[in-house]
């Protein structure tokens, strides 16, 4: 048993310097995007707007559905050592378990000074400024709001990171407009600074 709770604390610490680790990898502002911030350049108040160089949209859902799944991981593994003859299959359910914990904690729309990442459970795209026309709001699958990506070529992509499932309420709204309604400003910001 000593064991099972050695390996679940230290399944606990790997998940949080993971976690550490992509936070800064996102936050991580390029050379270029620093040498053009720092100078004046155009994308000196976006730079303002972004603080660390990168900021992650998601509604309150995604962030409880990731932390129900990672803390998931850890029970698995306890079951996996205490069923008899389950631990080859209790590792494997527990490996997948942890990449899907950690897809989960990417899901939403990450924004930097160059551009937006929609990130979703098995496809993650990127987008510069100026191939986005707007962000809105629209049902999507099961959910009665979803963000959306419009570009300007026609294509919509929706993020299942900021949603809201059932009921469709005026706070459910609310909790997906409000980032929608930044990623907007956001949008504003860099046109304003290309037109200058």
């Amino acid at each position: 048993m000593d064991r099972i709770l050695d390996d679940a604390c230290s399944y606990m610490l790997w998940v949080s310097r993971i976690r550490a680790a992509c936070d800064d990898q996102l936050a991580t502002v390029s050379e270029d995007d620093t040498t053009e911030a720092t100078s004046g350049g155009p994308l000196m108040n976006l730079h303002a707007t972004l603080g660390r160089g990168r900021r992650v949209y998601r509604s309150p859902g995604t962030l409880r559905a990731a932390l129900l799944v990672t803390l998931a991981v850890p029970v698995f593994i306890v079951l996996a050592f205490v069923v008899k003859g389950g631990a080859v299959v209790g590792l494997v359910l527990v490996a997948l378990l942890a990449i899907f914990a950690w897809r989960c904690w990417q899901w939403g729309i990450s924004v930097s000074a160059h551009g937006v990442r929609v990130v979703q459970l098995f496809v993650t795209r990127t987008f510069q400024w100026d191939e986005i026309e707007n962000f809105y709001v629209a049902p999507l699958s099961n959910y009665p709001f979803a963000a959306y990506v419009s570009l300007r070529n026609g294509r919509k992509m929706p993020s299942a990171g900021i949603s809201t499932a059932q009921p469709a309420s005026d706070a459910h709204r609310r909790q997906v407009q409000g980032p929608v309604d930044e990623l907007n400003a956001m949008l504003a910001e860099w046109r304003k600074t290309r037109n200058t």
